[in-house]
């Protein structure tokens, strides 16, 4: 056993040199190029006008051959950095690249005023040649042909500022770069001025272009743009603390520093330690500032991201006053606030669409878009200016963190917009639902909203386009709990109340607090959004295009039947004929009354106690008539409402009894007709209803005899349920009907049988036959004629003159 340990460590210690050798070999390389780096620049080792820009950390070297990259070049790093005295955080830079990229080392020595650069470049494959003892460092030479892999490559670069930079660019399209500068220095108020033509492409020839490339870009192997970002802005005040955020993006732009000036924003109004988590909407280079000095990571649940489209980000730049940037989630004590954090940019939009136009892949647009960032970057460092940053605080609940945990457009969660669209008419109701939200305090997924409209129904709106638009501007359609980490999404009924009116009616849109009571109601003028854009009046107040009579919509209004006083009432009033259809809709939902009457309810355009009848009807008729003898293959219902009422509306609806399909019927009784039938059977007639048997289809259809149901309904036992309202009061008496058993208020008055000729006149003969005879509900079809009265004159006149006549003596 002994023996066995003894040669185990006897293994390791003869490995340990082999282990050190391609780590040792790795490191002599770096020395190599820290000394050249230090005799070519002229500086001295600790110089803090040094600084070092290198990918080694993150490339990785196959010491064994096996083909498998298992040893960190960062050795060559170190030693770079051993030998020049520069320092992580101050003025050595790590950048992230892929494990099988070339080595890259770049070494800057100068200030904002001067600057010189040498750039080195070993290949990958020579890197592990190296570790694997193959290339002895003492025998590499340093080359100036980047195609040879046997060498160290190395370009030098001097007199290397930004202002130099710029004027060359200029100069290469024959601009006077002095048109754009101030005291000799790059002035960012005269570029926005001139909307950056200075980088017009057409002004440039390919053959300058490519010259300039070669210098600054081409020679430094695919690195420039990094290496030159880096030391440029480092040069001129890039904050030291934001280095790592550097790292991690592997350049610098004017995204990362945007991101830099938010977090700087964050920290100097004390919001950044009560960030729970942050979303990233749009997502850009600043987000990999934001997630590396706050440490918001997606790993820990904490980063999100979410990619709102152009004509969304557009919009929010033009109702925020900056591009939006992102949403910080906050957490102060027991309350939530979102924190929507905004950036204005300087005037690039000329100029990226110019350069869109001479095509990103052309050495024109590279070259020019490179260098536009880099310039931006350096004079965001020399004006750090986190002004730039807007900050704007809105309330939050947990309902609306957990949707955008659930990946919910978190703009539209806060209530800053809806779905983009561009039908104006879509949109003048999105700013209307967006109003009301506000007004009522209802959240995003709020279960207790509720849309009360008519829109669906009319021609402006036919394409559908505007129920999802409603579901998704409110969060209808679900409701979310649970933190950052575990989402609970629950699935919820709908809450959208389509009233119907005519095609041609006012658009009428009304959300409702179901809690609470109170509601806004919007009747829209769509002559008003004539000749305007979608986009024009996603910005605009809905008072601009309301109905002039429907200015009540400024203030939210109790619409609970139960609750409305004479203010109330009053600010109703100037909906006009839309008023009942609402509140009584309403009514029926701040109460609760059952889904499927509320449907119906719909269906008839209000809420009252006759279409309530109808259900309590229809639910009577599935209860103890259908339920106890269900409805067979070969058998058919048809409904007679006679008297007719709002019934109707409910029995075609619950029942599926239409006229179109002549499953239902309509009379009307004379009012004598109807208290005579009351006074004898001590309840209201209220209909038929008829089931037969049938054979055959179409044309060889064939009706078989059936039964007959004749259903009453007790209003007098009704009216002592309803309640003492003053307003709206049919809507409060509905309420309280609904919460009966229908069995109080139906039942069946007569159940006879039918024979076939008897349900042909009940439902094909209905224009000659009163179907109450039929039933034998009405005993007199025939009742006496009365004489003409010019026949009673005649008799009458007869009469008098008999009795006139004197009688004559016997």
């Amino acid at each position: 056993m002994l023996r066995a340990i003894a040669v185990v460590i006897s293994a390791l210690v003869l490995a340990v040199p082999a282990l050190a050798e391609p780590q040792a070999d790795l490191r002599a390389l770096g020395e190599k190029i820290g000394n050249d780096a230090l005799t070519t620049l002229g500086a001295t080792a600790g110089d803090p006008k040094l600084l070092v820009i290198t990918d080694a950390r993150a490339v990785w070297v196959d010491s064994d051959g096996d083909g498998t990259p298992d040893t960190p070049a960062a050795a060559v790093a170190d030693a770079v950095a051993s030998e020049t005295g520069c320092k992580i955080g101050e003025n050595l830079v790590f950048v992230q690249s892929k494990p099988a990229s070339d080595l890259f080392v770049a070494v800057f020595y100068g200030d904002e005023s001067s600057g010189k650069l040498v750039f080195y470049r070993v290949t990958h494959s020579l890197l592990d040649r190296i570790a694997r003892g193959e290339v002895s460092v003492d025998s590499l030479t340093f080359t100036s042909d980047p195609s040879d892999e046997n060498g160290i490559y190395r370009y030098v670069l001097g007199d290397l500022t930004a202002e130099n930079v710029f004027r060359e660019l200029l100069s290469a399209a024959g601009i006077d770069p002095s048109g754009y500068m101030t005291d000799g220095r790059i002035d960012l108020q005269k570029l926005d001025e001139h909307g950056w033509d200075g980088f017009d492409p057409d002004k440039y020839t390919d053959e300058a272009l490519q010259s300039f490339n070669d210098k600054y870009f081409g020679k430094m192997c695919g690195f420039g743009f990094t290496v030159l970002s880096i030391a440029l802005s480092w040069a001129n005040g890039l904050p030291r603390r934001y280095l790592a955020s550097v790292e991690r993006h592997d350049h610098l732009c004017p995204g990362l520093i945007s991101g830099m000036l938010i977090v700087d924003k964050l920290l100097r109004e004390g919001k950044a330690e009560a960030v729970r988590f942050y979303v990233a909407c749009p997502i850009w280079c600043k987000d990999d500032a934001i997630y590396t000095t706050l440490d918001l990571t997606q790993g820990k649940r904490n980063h999100f991201v979410f990619h709102p489209d152009s004509r969304e980000r557009d919009l929010l730049n033009r109702k925020l006053g900056g591009s939006p940037a992102g949403v910080f989630v906050l957490q102060e004590g027991e309350d939530l606030k979102a924190l929507v954090a905004t950036f204005k940019w300087v005037n690039w939009g000329a100029v990226f669409g110019k350069l869109a136009r001479a095509g990103w892949g052309s050495v024109k647009g590279r070259v020019l878009n490179s260098m536009i960032r880099i310039i931006c970057d350096v004079v965001f460092c020399r004006d750090w200016n986190v002004d730039r940053v807007g900050l704007k605080e809105y309330p939050m609940t947990c309902t609306e963190a957990a949707a955008i945990c659930a990946g919910r457009d978190p703009y539209m969660v806060l209530g800053l917009v809806a779905p983009y669209t561009d039908d104006p008419k879509v949109a003048a109701v999105e700013q209307a639902l967006l109003y009301a939200r506000k007004v009522l305090g209802l959240s995003y997924g709020d279960e207790r909203a509720y849309v009360i409209t008519n829109v669906t129904y009319l021609k402006d709106f036919v394409d559908g386009r505007v129920r999802n638009v409603i579901t998704r501007t409110l969060g209808l359609d679900a409701t979310f709990s649970g933190s950052n980490r575990s989402i609970q999404v629950t699935t919820l009924e709908d809450r959208i109340v389509e009233f119907h009116t005519d095609e041609t009616a006012d658009p009428v849109i009304a959300v409702v607090n179901a809690e609470t009571g109170e509601g806004v109601a919007v009747v829209l003028d769509l002559a008003k959004l004539e000749g305007k854009r979608a986009e024009d009046i996603l910005t605009m107040d809905p008072e601009e295009f309301v109905k002039e009579y429907a200015k009540a919509y400024t203030d939210k209004v109790k619409m609970n039947a139960f609750e409305i006083s004479d203010e109330d009432n009053d600010k109703l009033s100037r909906l006009g004929r839309y008023a009942f259809n609402v509140v009584t809709l309403a009514t029926a939902v701040v109460n609760g009354v059952p889904k499927d009457l509320l449907r119906c309810a719909a269906w008839h355009n209000h809420f009252c106690p006759g279409v309530t009848s109808g259900w309590m009807i229809a639910k009577y008729i599935q209860e103890e008539i259908l339920a106890k003898e269900p409805l067979k293959d070969n058998e058919r219902l048809v409904w007679i409402g006679v008297p007719v009422w709002c019934k109707e509306d409910a029995v075609q609806t619950l029942l599926d009894l239409t006229p179109g399909k002549r499953g239902e019927f309509v009379m009307q009784l004379p009012r004598e007709v109807q208290e005579e039938l009351k006074r004898e059977y001590g309840i209201d007639v209220a209909g038929i209803l008829i089931r037969y048997q049938y054979t055959g289809k179409g044309k060889d259809e064939q009706i078989l005899g059936g039964k007959a149901y004749v259903i009453g309904f007790d209003w007098d036992k009704a009216n002592e349920i309803r309640p003492n309202v003053q307003y709206f009061g049919h809507a409060a008496w509905a309420v309280e009907l609904a919460k009966r058993d229908p069995r109080e208020f139906v039942r069946v008055i007569k159940e006879i049988s039918l024979g076939a000729e008897d349900v042909k006149k009940l439902t094909e003969d209905t224009a000659r036959v009163n179907p109450l005879e039929v039933v034998g509900v009405i005993h007199n079809p025939k009742p006496k004629r009365k004489p003409p009265v010019y026949w009673v004159t005649v008799a009458l006149a007869l009469t008098l003159l008999v009795f006139r006549r004197p009688l004559k003596p016997s």
